[in-house]
């Protein structure tokens, strides 16, 4: 299941979904669905210039499938164990890979029904059906939007911002059998996952990449959402400025989705975490492709959504059903 010859990105990712593996598997045969407990009391309201916001709640008792527990005590999981360190490594450590194969040791059968319960708690919590990105519906003209990493500072949304966003939020009635969710590594070379890839309903990629045809029986070729920053945008195309410079600008960026296949990709864009120049890059970013009628669709992802996850989390525990 995990090979050992992988780079430290498996590392990072094996972090990130571990907590993961006990919401969509239960070990066959225990009788116990172990699943992730959301906080459904994570709320929003709107002040006076309808700015979000949201309340912390108190974390329920822990009730852990032993198994579990084991996991969660290892000395890898604690602060001191080194892991979290940002160096690079050719492979991972082996008290990650001693981890993996406890893991890997068990026999494991997919809970459909704890998906949807967690599918259920997210969405109760986090609210992505209405607050995922900026909507017309969710972000009236001359109303405000809060930052997701300040206290206190908001944007404010004139009607000239107002009629470039979706009247609805895109994709949330979508349901897909499968998605594909592709990294930037080259934890991908040589994997022959692009068959695989390319066979999933929705393909998501991250900042942009350079998909090449060379590396499609690697990395797939088709793409339905990326996304991308101010930074990612001023490196690869530069800056629109002028008129003149904003034609170039378009050309050179019609070329680019062109010749590495993200002709009709929809763009995710973070204009809304901290204040700061990016913004005006960002939010020119989604007019000059509307205005130049270019069929990549820009949303503009809002902080709401960091907010409640922020709090969710903060309030999460996981416990075991019988």
């Amino acid at each position: 299941m995990f090979r050992r010859h992988q780079s430290q990105t498996l590392v990072v990712m094996t972090l990130s979904v571990l907590g993961g593996l006990w919401v969509y598997y239960r070990l066959a045969g225990s009788g116990h669905d172990v699943r992730f407990l959301g906080d459904g009391d994570a709320t929003k309201d709107r002040s006076g210039n309808r700015t979000q916001r949201v309340h912390g709640t108190t974390s329920p008792a822990l009730q852990l499938d032993p198994f579990v527990r084991e996991i969660l005590d290892d000395p890898v999981f604690h602060n001191d164990s080194g892991l979290g360190a940002n160096s690079a490594a050719k492979r991972p450590p082996e008290e990650l890979l001693r981890i993996l194969d406890k893991i890997d040791s068990r026999p494991w059968a997919f809970n459909g029904p704890a998906v949807e319960q967690i599918k259920r708690e997210l969405e109760d919590a986090t609210h992505t059906r209405e607050w995922l990105v900026l909507t017309q519906r969710n972000t009236p003209a001359n109303t405000s939007v809060r930052f997701a990493h300040s206290n206190y500072k908001t944007f404010y949304v004139p009607e000239s911002l107002f009629k470039y966003q979706p009247k609805e939020m895109p994709f949330a009635n979508a349901r897909y059998n499968q998605c594909s969710i592709v990294g930037n590594s080259g934890i991908l070379v040589n994997s022959g996952c692009g068959h695989r890839i390319n066979q999933a309903d929705f393909v998501i990629r991250f900042n942009f990449p350079p998909v090449l045809t060379r590396f499609m029986k690697d990395s797939g070729i088709r793409t339905h959402l990326f996304t991308c920053n101010a930074g990612i945008i001023d490196t690869k195309f530069g800056y629109f400025g002028d008129l003149a410079s904003s034609r170039s600008w378009v050309r050179t960026f019609q070329s680019y989705v062109l010749v590495y296949k993200y002709a009709q990709s929809s763009v995710l864009t973070f204009p809304f975490m901290i204040p700061g120049e990016h913004q005006r890059k960002l939010l020119d970013f989604q007019k000059i492709l509307r205005d130049q009628n270019i069929p990549n669709k820009v949303c503009l992802f809002v902080c709401l959504f960091v907010c409640l996850f922020t709090s969710t989390r903060r309030a999460a525990s996981w416990r075991s059903l019988s």
